[in-house]
């Protein structure tokens, strides 16, 4: 957080702000969430978002996301981890076809 709090000093654009945010912390706030977000807790869930609360904290939370273009945390992550089990899902299918194809030849 120490880089995000650099730049509003600097008087960075907002835009610059959340590209910093997203590349960096957020990265690390969402690795392999597909794996660990179903066990989640809500007050590590809690913990989680205030990391994202901290970016904007002169605004209330939803007028931040919305000024920023984020979204929260807990829904990405919903998202992530459907999107997931969708691929692998999809991606098994697959190769059980591929797999039944190559026996026929």
């Amino acid at each position: 957080m120490y880089c995000i709090n650099y730049l509003f000093r600097a008087g960075a654009f907002i835009s610059d702000i959340v590209c910093v945010y997203t590349s960096i912390i957020r990265s690390i706030l969402e690795y392999a969430c597909h794996v660990w977000h179903p066990g989640l807790t809500k007050k590590l869930s809690k913990d989680i978002e205030c990391v994202q609360k901290r970016l904007f904290p002169a605004l209330p939370y939803t007028e931040s996301l919305r000024k920023s273009g984020l979204e929260r945390l807990d829904n990405r992550r919903d998202m992530i981890t459907v999107k997931g089990v969708f691929w692998v899902f999809n991606f098994s299918k697959q190769a059980l076809c591929d797999d039944h194809t190559k026996q026929l030849v």
